[in-house]
């Protein structure tokens, strides 16, 4: 999500161009003895209740989350 927000002080006004950045974490399956950490070469991913408001011109890149319809709170990542 993008936003802006325009700050008016006496002198001048300034923008700032922002993103709401949603975080999520890697998710392990224990299956008896083994990890399972990636499913068709793609981290395996959970969504945190966490969320952060950065200026749009820190981010690096962009990544492409990929959801599994029919899980709940699990996520791929395409690198």
């Amino acid at each position: 999500m993008l936003g802006k927000l325009f700050v008016n002080s006496s002198f001048r006004i300034v923008t700032f161009t922002f993103a709401i950045m949603k975080w999520y974490d890697y998710y392990e399956l224990k299956i008896e003895d083994c990890k399972l950490t990636e499913i068709y070469d793609c981290p395996w991913l959970r969504m945190l209740q966490e969320y952060n408001v950065m200026p749009l011109d820190s981010i690096s890149y962009a990544i492409y989350i990929i959801p599994r319809f029919h899980k709940k709170n699990q996520f791929l990542m395409n690198r």
